[in-house]
């Protein structure tokens, strides 16, 4: 065997190395929507949901009302404090209208709490037994302070709305069949449609997200914050339903 014989059956030999073209894919909004619908599921099947879905009593409703408190009151610092970290012009007016939309319905939440006969006073508020929702209210604004990019900060108020529709989705219809819809503010029809109107879901507030790209590092960390926030409220639920299964 010639020299060239054994070169050609080196190179016979050597393995094949094909050059690989990494191409770095790019997600948008539309992508974050899909695992937030998906979420949503999830969150739906609770069983306390479930429980209100085929509810006739208002005991229920009652019971539970007084456990949002906190949630509800920090609510409104949750956006002034989304809007206040967020640098990026276009996505800091979108925050801001958030912000205002909702400001205010603290107060609707306030008037229920006392036509339901539900009052708590600040020592309840700050004592053991809502303790549970306070952590909750704090691992949230956690997720939000601990967000790097403005990408992935004006994805958590989105969070905070997809939340809350699939409770109000149940409680509204409770509300509705015992006929308490009129005399009630927050948990009322009125307010729901308040919050399915906002801008960001009309076809201007849409436009504000066309333009976003999330790159890999940015989709994960929207990803985790998206996991984290539905974590968090998925362990809400259950604690609304430990409420009403013992009464108080």
């Amino acid at each position: 065997m010639n020299m060239k014989e054994v070169t050609a059956l080196i190179e016979k030999k050597k393995p094949v190395i094909k050059e690989a073209v990494i191409e770095k894919k790019r997600w948008t909004i539309e992508d974050i929507k899909d695992v937030i619908e998906e979420r949503q599921k999830g969150l739906e099947s609770k069983t306390l949901l479930n429980v209100l879905s085929r509810s006739s009593k208002i005991e229920d409703l009652k019971i539970i009302v007084p456990h949002f408190h906190f949630f509800v009151l920090a609510f409104q610092d949750m956006l002034r404090l989304t809007h206040g970290l967020i640098c990026d012009p276009l996505l800091k007016e979108v925050a801001q209208s958030l912000a205002q939309e909702d400001a205010g319905h603290e107060q609707w939440y306030l008037f229920d709490v006392k036509q339901l006969g539900c009052v708590r006073d600040v020592r309840w508020l700050f004592g053991t037994d809502h303790q549970p929702v306070r952590d909750f209210v704090y691992q949230l604004i956690n997720e939000l302070l601990s967000a790097k990019d403005d990408r992935v900060r004006i994805i958590f108020p989105l969070v905070l709305e997809a939340t809350g529709a699939v409770f109000f989705k149940h409680i509204v219809a409770l509300v509705q069949s015992l006929g308490y819809d009129q005399s009630l503010r927050y948990f009322a029809s009125s307010h729901q449609e308040i919050e399915e109107n906002h801008v960001i879901y009309s076809e201007g507030g849409q436009g504000a997200f066309d333009d976003i790209e999330f790159d890999a590092n940015a989709y994960q960390e929207v990803i985790g914050l998206v996991k984290r926030c539905f974590d968090s409220f998925e362990q809400f639920a259950d604690h609304l339903e430990y409420h009403r299964k013992i009464g108080h």
